[in-house]
Formats: C-alpha cells, structure tokens, sequence
C-alpha cells in the first residue's frame, strides 16, 4: 500500500503563512553565497542567502496574522530568549498533518526564496524515526509537486558525523533530522574536533550555513536554557515552531485549535465508552460501597460513597465532617445505604455502623468493588466487541480498524524468563474474552469476514494469536522493560518496529489489529487506523487524556492509501476507566492547562475585550487597529452590561441560551452591524469540546410499526408524486420592479482607507494611544469592466434586458458604479434577483408527470429499497436530552414513548431546532395527528431558485372528517412578514407544488395548533 496525500486547503494555508513572511525580501544566487562565504572555513559551504529586513518582516507578519485572525496581534517583533533570531509559531492540533505542513514548507521556501538548509529538531528518538518515515512516504508526492526536485534526508547521527559535511557543502535541498538530546550538551559530538573536519567542529560547518530550524514540539525541545543556548549555536536563518500545545507562542501566524480542528472534520470525532466503577459496584450487589478514607485527629470522619444525583447518576465521591448517627442513605441518597447508620468511629477501631457486626478499619473498604483483574476483563470484552462492530461496518469500504491498549506493567502483558517470553495475565485474559466474543452471532460473522475476505483463520489457534501484540522498549539483554524516558536510545527498537511497518500495518490481510503498549507509543507514533483507544491503566500511572487520543485522531484511509473524508466513518472510540462526564471534564482542563502555564492552550469560555479585533480587521479593511480595538471594547462591554459575560469574562449560560435559540444580538446602534461576526466569535468559545457518550449513540432506524401502516404509504405515494414547473415572467414588469427598487434605495460610497496618526504615550499605568490626526484616503476603482456582462451572468438575465435596466435608472444612481464597481454590481444583483423572486412564484405553474413516482415503481417490489433511501442521509447519531444535538429520545420531549412508537416513522427524534422540537412534541400530543416524518435532506421539490426540502410530512384525521395529508414547514412567527425573500419565495413554490396541483396541505406554521 502507498498512501496518498492530498492538497488540504487547511494545510496550504499554513504553509503559505509560512511563505508570505518573507515577501519582498532579496534572495542572493549561489555565486554570491560562495562569494560571502565565513572565511574561517576552507569548505565551500552553501548557505541560506536570505536577506531579513525586520521592518517588512514586522508588516507581513501582521498582515498575516489579520488574514488569519490570529488574536495574539504582534506590535513588534518577539525574539523571546533568542535575541535577534526571528521566531513564528504555527499550531495545529493532533492529527492535523503538522509533519506534512512544516516538510511542505520546506520545499515551498526553496520555490519561492532558494532556502535549501533546513534542521528538524525533535523532542525525542520516536519523532525523529516518525520524521523520518514521513519522508520516506511523501518522497513520491513532494517530486510529484515540485518537478522531480533534488533533495536528501537524514537522521543526524553521532556516529555518521561525515553526513554534517554533506549537509553543509550540496547545493540541493537538504533536510537533517536531530534530537535536541544529540546537541544540547558541551560534551556531545558535535562541538568536538574530528579529524576528517581538522580544524573545525562539526557545529562550525552547521552555523556556517544558517540553516532555517523547524521545531517540532518545543515545548519539549527548547524549554531549559541548555536547549535555547544550544539552538543558538545552530546559528538560525530563523525558526519555525510547529505544536498543539505551545508554552510560548512567540509571533504566531497560524492557529488550528482543537475545536476548529472537531468543527471542521479535520480529524475524528470522540466518543467515550465509561467503566465506572460506582455503577458496577452498585449492580446487583448486597453491601454498598463504603471506605474509611480518614479520621483526623480532631475526629473528624471522612467516607468515600456512591451518590446519587437528582437524574439518579451515581457518583463516587469523598464526603468529609461526617457526624455520628448520621443516615448515610439520605447523605447519599442512594437506596443501597437503607440502615446504614454512623454509630461511632475511632481512630483506633475505625468506624462503626449499625448494621454491620465488624467494624471499618482506616483505608479499608467493604461492598461488591470489582478487581483489577475483573475490571479489564470488562474493558477488553467491550473493546473487542466496539472493535468487531467498527471492522463488519467498515470492510464494505475497505477500511482496516486498529485498536489501541495502554497498560501499566509490561509484565502484565509479557513475561520475560531465562527460559524465553510468556504471556502474562492481560494477553491471556485477551485471548479468553476474543474467543467468548467470537463464540456469539457476530463473532461467528467476524470469523467468516477475516477468513473470506482477508485470508485469517481464526479458527487456527496460531492465527488467533496473531491479532495481537505488544510493543514495549527492550533493555539491553533484549528484556521488555516499563520505560519511562521515552528520549532515551533503547527506546529506537520499539519505535523502528511500528514506524517502518506503517503501510503493512494498514493493510487488512495483517492479521495484526490489537496493538498493546505500555509507553513507548504514548507520543511521537500515530496511525490512521486506530478507532479505539483502551486505557488499561489506574490514575496514578496514567499519562495525559490528551496524549491518548493523539494516537487516533488522524483521519482514516481505505486500501487504496486515500483518505476517507466521511464523518460517519472517523469516530474515535475511548474506552476509559472513569466516567464519561469525568473523562469530558479532565480532557476540557488539560487543554485549558497548557494556556494557565503561560501557554497557547485553549481558553474555554473566556471573552477578552480584544476578542474582536482581528476578526474586524480582517472583515474591514478600512478599519485602523486602534479603531478595531475599540470596537471590540464597545461589544465586549455589552456583553458584560447585558450579563452575557461574567466578572471573570466567562460566557454565561443566558448567553448560550440565546445563541443555541438563535435570539442572539447586539442593542447598541454603534456594533449592531457587527451582530454576525460577534455571534460567530461567541458560538466558538462557548463550546466544550465536542466528545460523545457513547451510551447517547443510536443506530437511527425506521420504525416499522409506521413504515408498514398502509396510511402511511399512502402518504409517500402523495407527497412523491413528480411534477415539473414552467414559469411566465413578465420582462416589462420586472424592470419596472428593478428600476423603482434602485432609484430608491441604492446607495454606493467611495472605496477608501482610514488612515490614522496616533501618538504612544508610556507611564506607570502602562502603554496607551493618543489619536493625533484621521483622514480617508479615496481609492481608485476600475471602471473598466464590462458591468453588462457581469451583471447578466450574476442575475440570468440577457445582456439586452440588463442594458435596459441600466438605460433606465436615474443617472445620479448609474454613476455610482464609478465610485465603487464591486458594491455596485453586488448591490444591483441582489435587488435584480429578490424582484424576480418575486415575479417567478407568481408565475410558476407545476403539473403532475403522468408516469408512476419513484415511489410508486418500488413499493411493494423494493420495498426494502425505499426503506434505505429514506434513512440514507443518517445511519447513527447521538441523542443530548439536554438539547444539544439534533437527536433526543422521548423524555426530551416530555412525552411518552408509545407515542413514538405508535405515529413517528424514526426510532428517535429528529428535529433541526428548538422550533421544530417543540413542533414535534405538540403534534404526537395532539389526538388528530396520526402519523409524522420528518423528510430526508434527499425530498427535494425543484423550483427555479433552487431546490427546496420540506420540514415534515403528516397525516391528520381530526373527528367525522376525511384524512388529510399535509407538509408543514416550521419557521418563526414572523417569517412570513421578515424573513429571507428567496427563502420565502421557495415556500411559495411549495405550496404550488403540494397544495395547488397533488391536492397535498401545504402550510407555513410556527407551532402545532395552527394545523
């Protein structure tokens, strides 16, 4: 297998960031970098010859970081501890290509400015041997791209010392990949003379060239003083710094944060499956969970117990000050404490209840706890299970499904002995719970798929075993071993052992699919493929939340090498020992963490008053900084005046009340213009990160007490009915509409820039600007272009009708377009397209096609088919009770479940917004609605603005009366009077389609009653 890459417009946009810093600056030709060469050296050595001008460098950094709303807008230059050494940060989240981008880069800085020395510096031997291996797979891509371009990597090596000289002296592109372990010392090989260099050190040959340094992960690189000095020693061009999680983020140019990354399916979405102990523990048990977990000095009692929420969420929690005669069931309100009543504790005996003869002693437990022992073998069982589930769904589309386990000890996994290696206890208890797995229906399903399709046979004990291992470091006598020290040389063996089987790895005839490790792929090591990650590991040894999905985020690919886009297919799968809500909770403040360290994390919820200003720069262009800033201030202090933001700057929960019922907006005359960009800005950072419960995930089906009612068949063979449209449109009367529209209401203003001169003052409250003077700077526009013909493309017009239309209007108003031409064209174009909406709906005129519908050919032939085609735009989905999602079970909707099941075609409920869930609710409460669907994106009715699909399909039977077969289309209550005119014209046209020629109830509602 080969994997292909491809042109993400993402991972160009960073590379061109990277690009456009230098613009304008001179670049010197071999002969003069020959020329300049550091006369200490004897060596022809071939150097980066940019010429830095740091005032151009300043601009375009700005103007990049505007292009890319970058929040943190440099005044200045930010040389950190690295004194005149230029450094810029990209970040980019796990998972999102950050390797790809920053060789890309490479390359692209070699194009455009003949850049050819480049030093990757990495935190650790696994991403170097990653680094490396990303080279080896792009090498076809990158001459593929860049015309069969010369270039050489490398590991730098201690030991291989001549490749330094290689480095320094070939004109071609070169890469070296080192380890910041490799030169961070004095007494590391590259500051000793050597005799094949003579008089010179390695590091001479290297400062020689200044090399342009990429850093991958600095906060793990550069973060003590030896790590800086000795990146200075490099003698740095400049630096790049490329990370999920900066400590400093000095002069960043891009950003790909977590939640644009989940946003905008750059990489899977999670999902977490819980084991939590408090709900094991209180399964079919006779004695509650209680532990002494202290008595003070002072006698004062503390138990941990399992308490039950108000929703009946049982939490394990530590309660302290217990008092004696206290009733633990009502401390807890759990039932399971029923008589277990506090009658005395001591420091001595511990604590004493009044149904029990024994007493508690401190640190000491009683009630059903599940062993360690047990609790894996749980994990292991539902991981098998999900991994079972993920591969028969996924082979159709030829994907392979990896599954990732950490575990504490590599003795529990392997045995190492004099005599050889056994299996330890897990690898034993994972063969155990595969084999009762595959024993089941869908195990039997599983068998016959790897036998048929991949050539495994697992009914041979021999195959079997080979679905799994482990990869863990080796001692030097070859022993696994609990490595902690990931940087550390005898950690290459298990990193070369996964990164050199990359592709081998992804292809579904390796039996291998359940990989166990300990830490050597805690980071630096990645795959596709890994759909389920299964942390088998208690909290004390447990490494970040973070570092365990890193391993999966990436998005998958099939086995051709291609990339699978689809969201349905990329979930990642968590398997944790803690609940879902602890797990959402401690990810959330790991992400937070890196930004409370002086970092670049992400500040959840948080609105600074500058919040704005970039994005008000990059929306308008006229606008000066301070300008934009003083906007932003201006939103920012309504949000606080209006309690949308608290003291602590924090989204409140009225502010995402409004924004999820889309109610959201600004009072204030000054920024009402600027509602959209303020809402955008907000509905970003008020989300949580998006992780999934997978005990909310619902395979969507057709509920087939609804599909098979002969009503209901009915129904579809109605509203399916074809038809098709003509359309008569008055040209006479539209350019009369057109021409009153424009004489009236156009308005088009000179294109210019606001310059401002502003003076800085600095005292002992700090740094502030003093405005000095204001002027606009008018623009020249382009009043050569042919206004008839863009005119007549943007609207469908004939270019007769339009020169009409122009010839028409006031000559005060035609001569606007000299003044700004875009503004011109955009504004007529809308005004010519709305009268014309207009015109058409009163002109359209639909007839039924005489042959049978769609649904007429395959009901009762196909029936199954129409039962896929209705369901295809959905097969899964999460339901969020609290309103969060799109999906919710009955409770949501306060109404009960025979209702659904009894008039809704879906097995859960399917609405697009709060109006329609309420809309929803009000007709299955209502007797006369017998039936409702909510259509499939796919019922589409054409009309000449575009298609238009429906909200629902209903069937009402109020008493003594005939059936009626309805659409409702569910907007707000004064849709009708403000809302959109395209969107309102679609509308139209759907009553024409339903009402006037199917003979179909077609009706725009706000709510149930108006049926």
């Amino acid at each position: 297998m080969k994997l292909k890459f491809e042109n993400q417009a993402y991972q160009l946009q960073a590379v061109a960031s990277t690009v456009a810093l230098f613009a304008g600056m001179k670049s010197l030709d071999l002969a003069t970098m020959l020329q300049n060469k550091n006369e200490l050296l004897s060596y022809d050595v071939v150097a980066n010859g940019l010429q830095l001008d740091e005032t151009l460098l300043l601009q375009n950094l700005q103007r990049v970081q505007v292009e890319n709303y970058i929040e943190n807008y440099s005044s200045e230059l930010n040389y950190g501890d690295y004194e005149n050494i230029p450094n810029f940060s990209i970040e980019m989240e796990t998972g999102t290509g950050k390797t790809y981008v920053y060789l890309r880069t490479a390359f692209e800085l070699n194009k455009h400015y003949g850049l050819s020395k480049f030093i990757i510096v990495v935190p650790s031997d696994a991403i170097r041997v990653g680094t490396i291996k990303a080279l080896e797979i792009t090498a076809e891509h990158f001459k593929a791209e860049y015309n069969n371009i010369s270039y050489d990597y490398y590991p730098y090596d201690s030991e291989k010392i001549s490749k330094v000289r290689d480095f320094a002296t070939t004109n071609s592109i070169q890469i070296m990949v080192m380890t910041i372990a490799a030169f961070n010392k004095s007494k590391n090989n590259i500051y000793a003379f050597k005799d094949k260099f003579g008089e010179y050190r390695p590091i001479d040959l290297i400062s020689a060239v200044n090399p342009v340094v990429i850093i991958d992960e600095p906060q793990s690189v550069d973060n003590t003083a030896n790590a800086i000095e000795a990146i200075k020693n490099l003698n740095p061009l400049f630096i790049l710094r490329y990370s999920a999680t900066h400590k400093n983020d000095y002069n960043q140019i891009y950003k790909l944060d977590a939640i644009d990354a989940y946003n905008q399916k750059l990489v899977k979405q999670i999902e977490v499956a819980s084991i939590d102990e408090a709900e094991f523990n209180n399964a079919g048990t006779v004695v509650p969970y209680i532990k002494v977990v202290e008595i003070t000095p002072k006698l004062e009692l503390s138990l941990e117990l399992d308490v039950q929420d108000t929703k009946g969420k049982i939490t394990r929690k530590v309660i302290k000050k217990i008092a004696k005669d206290t009733d633990l069931q009502e401390k807890t309100q759990n039932d399971k404490y029923y008589g277990y009543i506090v009658e005395d504790y001591s420091r001595d005996y511990g604590l004493k209840l009044s149904c029990l003869d024994n007493e508690i002693a401190i640190g000491e437990s009683i009630g059903n706890e599940i062993s360690i022992e047990q609790k894996a073998k749980i994990m292991l069982r539902l991981a098998i299970e999900n991994h079972i589930d993920k591969e028969l769904r996924l082979a159709a589309r030829k994907i392979k499904v990896l599954s990732l386990f950490f575990i504490d000890r590599v003795a529990d996994y392997r045995i190492h002995a004099d005599d050889g290696t056994s299996d330890g206890w897990l690898a034993q208890a994972f063969i155990e719970e595969l084999k009762l797995v595959l024993a089941t229906p869908k195990g039997a399903r599983y068998v016959e798929l790897c036998q048929n399709t991949f050539g495994i046979n697992l009914a041979n004990n021999e195959e079997l075993i080979k679905l799994h291992n482990g990869y863990f470091a080796k001692d030097k006598k070859g022993n696994y071993k609990d490595l902690k020290d990931d940087s550390t040389a005898d950690a290459v063996d298990a990193y070369d052992l996964i990164m050199r089987d990359k592709e081998k790895l992804l292809d579904s005839k390796e039996p291998l699919r359940f990989i166990f490790s300990h830490s050597a792929l805690k980071e630096g090591w990645d795959n596709p493929n890994v759909f389920q990650v299964c942390v088998l590991q208690d909290g004390k040894n447990q490494f970040k939340r973070r570092q365990q999905i890193g391993r999966g985020l990436r998005l998958c690919v099939n086995q051709f090498g291609e990339r699978v886009f689809d969201d349905k297919v990329n979930t990642l799968t968590v398997i944790a020992s803690e609940s879902y809500n602890a797990f959402a909770d401690n990810l959330q403040r790991e992400y937070e963490a890196s930004s409370e360290n002086g970092g670049a994390g992400i500040k959840f919820g948080i609105v600074q008053k500058s919040a704005f200003v970039n994005s008000l720069l990059h929306d308008n262009l006229e606008l000066s900084f301070d300008a934009a800033r003083k906007i932003s201030e201006d939103i920012h202090a309504e949000l606080t005046v209006r309690e949308f933001i608290d003291s602590n700057n924090k989204v409140t929960d009225k502010c995402k009340m409004q924004l999820q019922a889309g109610l959201f907006e600004l009072s204030s005359a000054e920024i009402r213009q600027y509602q959209v960009l303020a809402k955008e800005i907000l509905t970003k950072l008020a989300m949580r990160l998006p992780i999934k419960n997978q005990r909310d995930k619902r395979d969507i089906q057709i509920n087939p007490k609804v599909y098979n009612n002969s009503a209901f068949k009915q129904l579809w063979r109605k509203i399916s009915a074809k038809t098709i449209y003509s359309v008569s449109l008055n040209t006479d009367e539209l350019i009369n509409s057109v021409v009153t529209d424009i004489n009236a209401n156009l308005e088009v203003k000179n294109k210019a820039l606001k310059i401002t001169r502003s003076r800085i003052n600095i005292d002992e409250s700090g740094i502030s600007t003093e405005l000095m003077a204001q002027n606009e700077l008018i623009l020249q526009t382009n009043p050569q272009i042919d206004l008839v013909n863009k005119l007549a493309l943007a609207t469908g017009l004939t270019k007769k009708t339009i020169i009409t239309i122009l010839k028409q209007i006031a000559p005060h108003k035609l001569e606007m377009y000299k003044l700004n031409i875009d503004v011109f064209i955009e504004q007529v174009t809308t005004k010519i397209n709305i009268q014309k909406s207009k015109l058409i709906v009163d002109g359209i005129k639909y007839t039924k096609v005489a042959d049978l519908s769609l649904q007429d050919s395959v009901i009762g032939i196909e029936d199954h088919y129409l039962q896929e085609r209705i369901n295809e735009d959905i097969d899964h989905g999460y339901v969020d009770n609290n309103g969060g999602s799109n999906l919710a079970d009955a409770r949501y909707l306060k109404v009960a479940p025979e209702l659904i099941a009894n008039k809704f075609l879906y097995n859960v409920l399917r609405f697009d917004s709060s109006t329609e869930a309420k809309f929803l609710a009000d007709c299955l409460l209502q007797d006369k609605v017998k039936l409702i669907s909510k259509l499939p994106s796919w019922f589409k009715v054409n009309t000449p603005l575009g298609a238009y699909n429906p909200d629902w399909a209903l069937l009402v039977n109020e008493e003594n009366k005939d059936e009626v077969y309805f659409i409702a289309e569910t907007k707000a209550d004064n849709f009708l009077e403000n809302g959109r005119a395209i969107e309102k014209a679609k509308t139209i046209c759907g009553e024409k389609h339903f009402q006037d020629t199917l003979n179909v109830k077609y009706q725009v509602l706000s709510n149930a009653e108006q049926i």
